[in-house]
């Protein structure tokens, strides 16, 4: 996985700058590049793209959820040792080094039907 600096905002926002690019899920085709500035409004969370690169894949971004990122219907995990393990936010203000994508349960069969549609682009 690629290691991902995360600042925790405020209760309810992370910006993530991942050091080696962002994995094939926040990547569309070319005709549909990401732009700095672009947000993508998903349940429960929003995304905001803050750079891209040169080939438009985002660089660095922030999610900002609808509850705060403690709130008991999400549940952080990351990948260790082989299995995946409860992980907390970092504090507000805190910045921090996730060696691999944490990724949040509790409202992803809607979040991530939203993302199929968004990745799709525009119709």
């Amino acid at each position: 996985g690629t290691p991902m600096r995360v600042r925790r905002l405020d209760a309810f926002t992370l910006r993530v700058t991942p050091e080696h690019g962002y994995p094939i899920i926040l990547l569309r085709n070319d005709a549909h590049a990401f732009a700095a500035g672009d947000r993508v409004n998903l349940t429960g969370v929003c995304v905001e793209v803050l750079r891209v690169n040169e080939r438009g894949v985002p660089a660095e971004v922030t999610f900002t959820f609808d509850v705060p990122l403690e709130d008991a219907s999400l549940l952080w995990l990351a990948l260790r040792g082989g299995a995946y393990h409860p992980v907390s936010p970092p504090a507000i203000g805190e910045e921090v080094l996730w060696r691999t994508a944490p990724f949040v349960l509790g409202r992803w069969p809607k979040i991530l039907d939203s993302l199929r549609r968004f990745l799709g682009g525009p119709s």
